[in-house]
């Protein structure tokens, strides 16, 4: 999908952010390595040529654990070749725990998170667009609510 010339850019940017935060909470550079050593092929799968509405982020915490942070944004489906392509390898990656979906139809939106055995968590967030052809915000139900107000009453 994407060359390699794409994930060493996307690595270097936030290598030094990964770096720093990891050797801070354990003090253990080759933590890093193994990271890297672990992201690359996957970045390689899920990496987008043009990042014109979708991109990647990376992020750790002092557990050795890493997010990559996936989006997409102004999709034509959450069923595109895009997005598909970046479902499947997320979902036939090696040692992946659990994974669930969550829609937000206010924002057109669907998250997906996967969670693998060597804590990492990848997240990816699909956008569709609002004149999408294929999906739309449909109302299901309507309600209406209720809310007191009040006012100081003293005697």
């Amino acid at each position: 999908m994407a060359n390699s010339k794409a994930v060493s850019a996307i690595f270097e940017s936030h290598s030094k952010a990964i770096t720093s935060r990891i050797v801070r909470a354990r003090k253990d550079r080759d933590t890093v390595a193994s990271w890297k050593k672990r992201l690359t092929p996957l970045l390689k799968l899920i990496a987008f040529d043009d990042t014109k509405d979708c991109g990647i982020s990376l992020d750790s915490n002092w557990h050795h654990s890493v997010n990559v942070n996936l989006y997409m944004y102004e999709a034509e489906s959450f069923k595109c070749d895009k997005v598909m392509a970046r479902l499947w390898a997320l979902e036939n990656w090696p040692g992946l725990r659990s994974q669930n979906v969550n829609d937000y139809p206010s924002a057109l939106n669907r998250t997906f998170r996967y969670n693998y055995e060597d804590d990492m968590r990848v997240i990816f967030d699909v956008y569709v667009k609002s004149d999408s052809p294929t999906c739309r915000r449909v109302v299901v139900s309507e309600e209406i609510q209720t809310v007191p107000t009040y006012k100081i009453v003293c005697d």
